[in-house]
């Protein structure tokens, strides 16, 4: 492909596909090293499709966009536009947002950025504007597990060095102080219940649908796992609510939270989705 920029003709390469398809082939973490290109390099290397370092950008078209007004849109924009769902989640489309959130929380976890993993989920950015009980229960859920495992351990504990102190950054996210620990659960405790009945249901009805019934299953299995990780993560630095004094650590009890999250990993593994469906092997 040709284009002009000034006095210069330039001719393009697309390798977008070339080097999307190279990249899946690459663990999380992991990067291209070659003896030709060192840390050094990378540390120092121009940020592509940046109008301000990527001189190869055609700046023109950049600044056409900005006179346009900005084309990224916001949650409510999306929701205006008909072109993000907020209500009537099948288990299957929950399923996938449940995992996809797991995902990236695991990615948070390994000292990757909050704005780079969780909030890639533009649901997370305005929980309340959600009418679907289940989906806004999951994901009320994981930011105050953020929310905990950022200010009760990683901060108080100092469980990080200078140089990866991105894991605890919040670019001004809504963390929903006022939302209770002991609520997330209540409302994990109701949804599963909800789940529960229908999936009842499903089974007693003349004709059965399987895969409705099997994403069904797999939803309350993921929602048990989220309310058993959120209660025993919330177990450590407990306080006292009367005193405020740090309580205890009760091995027992912490024994069985993490078998009982052993038992659902166990159930989640086997279950995939192809194709809108969620499938168990």
């Amino acid at each position: 492909m040709q284009e002009t920029i000034g006095d210069t003709t330039y001719d393009w390469t697309d390798a977008t596909s070339h080097f999307a398809d190279l990249c899946r082939h690459l663990p999380i973490g992991e990067v291209v090293r070659d003896a030709d290109f060192t840390l050094f390099e990378a540390m120092t290397a121009l940020e592509l499709m940046d109008p301000k370092m990527d001189g190869g950008m055609s700046i023109k078209h950049h600044f056409q966009e900005q006179k346009q007004g900005n084309r990224i849109l916001t949650l409510k924009q999306l929701i205006d536009k008909q072109l993000l769902k907020i209500t009537k989640f099948t288990s299957t489309e929950l399923i996938y947002l449940f995992d996809q959130l797991l995902s990236t929380f695991h990615m948070w976890l390994d000292g990757h950025s909050l704005a780079l993993t969780l909030f890639t989920c533009v649901y997370l950015h305005d929980v309340t504007i959600i009418d679907d009980s289940h989906l806004r229960t999951i994901c009320f859920t994981f930011i105050k597990l953020v929310d905990y495992i950022r200010e009760r351990i990683l901060l108080k504990a100092g469980l990080f060095e200078e140089e990866d102190f991105s894991g605890t950054l919040t670019y001004n996210f809504p963390f929903y102080r006022d939302f209770k620990e002991q609520t997330c659960l209540t409302d994990l405790k109701k949804s599963e219940d909800e789940l529960n009945k229908r999936l009842r249901s499903l089974k007693h009805q003349t004709e059965l649908d399987q895969v409705d019934i099997n994403a069904t299953q797999q939803l309350i299995y993921r929602i048990r796992f989220l309310r058993y990780f959120f209660g025993l993560t919330v177990k450590f630095n407990e306080a006292n609510e009367k005193t405020g004094e740090q309580t205890y650590l009760n091995t027992e009890e912490i024994s069985k939270y993490l078998k009982q999250i052993d038992e659902m990993l166990q159930l989640i593994r086997p279950s995939f989705i192809i194709e809108n469906e969620t499938v168990s092997m």
